[in-house]
């Protein structure tokens, strides 16, 4: 079966001068009179006269309807003065697709990570080409070679058979082969951002990553692009939130099952705010003014380390900044052991054969490709991990006092043989368990190097966590209104049960491979009840008594 890529319904050349600025050159598209103000300033962001090429993810909105797409950036000089701001060309060729047509990923419906990644990833190449082509033949009146590719690109019988092109996509340009680098960028703090994500809340990047040095040449070299990097982070931290389909609860809730990564944000999108009103939006922006504004929740910052904060304190951000549990962090390790520690770019493998078909619609908690990673699972005691130090410094809480006056209790109660568990799994591995999430074969022979089978599989430990944290809270959730109904009825029969409470103990949570010692952890599981359950639970409360130190 022949692979049906992302369905292209707009083709756009924009052009910046530095006397001039933003200018549509040309547009096309196959929906009449389709606007596309404001293009011009997406794929254009704040910074981007920092990279002498990058691409650039964006999402736009027109007749209610949202479309994603992308684009390729490149900037020369034109005449033989490198040091002169007004001989810099700059040219962004970009297109746009229709997320909810049958395209990208065959039968798997309507679901949302198939619609997230059906943004034109395919055709990064060919658009890299076209405008390379455009650039160095230096006439810029002509467009015959954009009409001639959105042809192509559009055309109903399109299989990726564009002049050029090899009919089988690169998986290389596929955001789910960003998230090595979204481990090496956020350490730790990915659980953070998976929880808040799962809570809903709107996330926005900002994006300080910048590579320009004052010792570089006004074209600068980036083989590190950390604008398409950032931007695939929205998309990965919505895959690893989402809610996987075999999932169902007690209570018939609206809550969203995802959030919605909408990409490149900037100034321009406040005077037109249709888009930032969305729902658990996740974004990214290179304009640090927009940290002043109430269009989200939870900030993140990107520097040479990476800070997450509430928007009401985005002033004070070192003070309220949220950190990983230390749980979260042994968690991380499990992962991180086995990405590679290399900063130059990885190779991607596809031993398995995995159609991009699956890639674009990643499924993991039901499929046979994913392994069961288990719980027991330690951190190879002599793997190099290469953390830099900010990790342990301003990524995880420090112990409480809590933990520590329990911690002190139960020595003495064991006689000195209990062990911590919050420094631990949930389960601690006997000599003869598996010691990494991936398999020891050949396909770990080169630091430099991952399959893509493996990428899944950390995307499937994350559903798998979630799909935990449902069915647990779910049956305690069933066993308190089954105890509310009166003998021979059935929680459906009986209409006169409208609410309950509930009382999670310390057990629980660490049933839930959450850190029953972290305020933050409880405060995340409070929440996340309500949100979920919140048809038929009105309160949560945790009991996390001394009576768990002597079991």
């Amino acid at each position: 079966m022949s692979y049906t890529p992302s369905n292209v319904i707009a083709l756009f050349l924009t052009e910046f001068d530095v006397k001039s600025g933003y200018k549509l050159i040309w547009t096309k598209s196959t929906i009449p009179s389709f606007d596309f103000s404001g293009l011009d300033y997406k794929v254009l962001p704040s910074g981007i006269h920092e990279y002498n090429q990058s691409t650039v993810l964006i999402s736009h909105k027109f007749d209610n309807q949202l479309y994603y797409g992308l684009s390729r950036f490149r900037q020369y000089i034109i005449g033989d003065d490198s040091d002169d701001r007004n001989n810099v060309k700059m040219y962004s060729l970009g297109l746009l697709c229709d997320p909810g047509s049958s395209g990208s990923g065959g039968s798997s419906g309507r679901w949302k990570p198939n619609e997230f990644i059906n943004n034109g990833w395919e055709f990064v190449d060919v658009l890299d080409r076209k405008l390379l082509k455009y650039i160095q033949g230096m006439k810029y009146n002509e467009v015959d070679i954009f009409e001639k590719l959105f042809d192509e690109l559009t055309n109903s019988n399109n299989l990726l058979n564009v002049p050029g092109s090899s009919g089988i996509p690169n998986v290389n340009n596929h955001l789910l082969t960003k998230l090595p680098q979204l481990f090496k960028t956020l350490g730790p703090l990915v659980f953070v951002l998976y929880k808040q994500s799962l809570l809903r809340r709107k996330i926005l990047f900002f994006n300080q990553h910048h590579i320009f040095k004052d010792n570089q040449d006004l074209l600068p070299d980036d083989e590190y692009d950390s604008l398409l990097n950032v931007s695939a982070f929205c998309y990965l931290i919505s895959l690893l939130s989402i809610i996987p389909k075999d999932i169902e609860t007690v209570a018939n809730t609206n809550t969203l099952t995802y959030s919605q990564p909408i990409y490149n944000i900037g100034l321009h999108d406040l005077s037109d705010n249709e888009l930032l009103t969305q729902q658990a939006t996740i974004a990214t922006t290179n304009d640090d003014i927009l940290k002043n504004h109430n269009i989200y929740d939870i900030g993140v910052m990107i520097d040479d380390k990476v800070s997450i904060f509430p928007q009401q304190h985005s002033n004070d951000i070192e003070q309220y900044k949220i950190r990983a549990t230390t749980r979260d962090y042994h968690k991380f390790k499990l992962i991180y052991q086995d990405l590679p520690l290399t900063n130059k770019k990885f190779k991607f493998t596809n031993h398995t054969n995995i159609s991009t078909d699956d890639l674009n619609s990643i499924t993991t908690t039901n499929s046979s490709t994913i392994r069961d990673f288990g719980d027991s699972l330690l951190v190879k005691p002599d793997h190099p991990m290469g953390e830099p130090t900010w990790w342990k410094t301003d990524a995880i809480e420090p112990i409480s006092w809590r933990e520590s006056i329990w911690s002190a209790f139960s020595w003495f109660a064991t006689a000195g043989y209990q062990t911590d568990e919050s420094l631990s799994g949930t389960t601690t591995a006997t000599a003869g368990d598996k010691l990494s999430l991936i398999d020891e074969d050949p396909r770990h022979t080169s630091l430099d190097k991952v399959d893509l089978l493996d990428l899944i599989n950390i995307v499937g430990y994350f559903h798998k966590l979630t799909k935990k944290w449902f069915y647990l809270i779910n049956e305690i959730v069933l066993e308190v209104l089954e105890e509310q109904v009166p003998q021979g009825e059935t929680i459906e029969e009986n209409t006169l049960l409208t609410s309950v409470g509930i009382e999670l103990t310390y057990q629980d949570i660490v049933d839930m491979e959450l850190d029953p010692y972290s305020q933050q952890d409880l405060d995340f599981v409070k929440e996340f009840v309500l949100l979920y359950w919140g048809a038929i639970v009105d309160e949560v409360e945790i009991g996390i008594g001394l009576n768990s130190i002597c079991c």
